[in-house]
């Protein structure tokens, strides 16, 4: 059932840090930097091949390290999939009253289209785009995405209400 509600959801002039300098991670960096966020990328890996359109002053890049200040300092931190939630600079985030959410749930807050999540343990991928082709068969227009894909942020702005998006979700989502 299409639906069409926008969620009202700003994080302009807000920092955001991003933990994860993979395909979401730059994804949700790249969402947040169009919706007027400063940003803090942040991985314990190395990383250097960034999009141009993340080499900005509203971007900042922490690698090889997560500092501690800038998780407590943040207003927002978005979290890439596969980034355990268990780690000391997540907690630290929570506790210091910062809101911590997924790449994914971040982008469903400006989606147009619905969502079907699919998570598990074995058979998330298989069962995501079975999902995706039993719908499209019924006629419906679906997206197939989320950890196989294309990120869920890519999406924002690309969606309409008539949409439905089949997003793979790890478990840490």
């Amino acid at each position: 059932v299409p639906h069409s509600k926008k969620k009202d959801f700003s994080v302009e002039d807000h920092s955001v840090v991003v933990v994860g300098a993979a395909q979401s991670g730059i994804a949700a960096a790249e969402l947040l930097v169009d919706r007027g966020a400063s940003v803090t990328i942040t991985d314990l890996r190395a990383r250097t091949d960034l999009p141009d359109s993340l080499r900005n002053d509203k971007v900042q890049l922490e690698f090889g390290e997560h500092r501690m200040e800038t998780f407590v300092n943040a207003d927002l931190v978005v979290m890439s999939p596969g980034v355990p939630p268990i780690q000391s600079v997540i907690q630290a985030a929570r506790a210091a009253g910062v809101p911590v959410i997924s790449e994914i749930e971040l982008a469903s807050r400006w989606m147009d289209g619905r969502i079907v999540a699919v998570t598990g343990t074995k058979g998330k991928s298989t069962t995501t785009v079975l999902v995706g082709q039993i719908l499209a068969a019924a006629g419906f227009r679906t997206v197939v995405g989320g950890n196989i894909g294309p990120a869920l942020s890519t999406q924002v702005g690309k969606s309409s209400p008539d949409v439905l998006h089949i997003v793979e979700v790890s478990s840490f989502q």
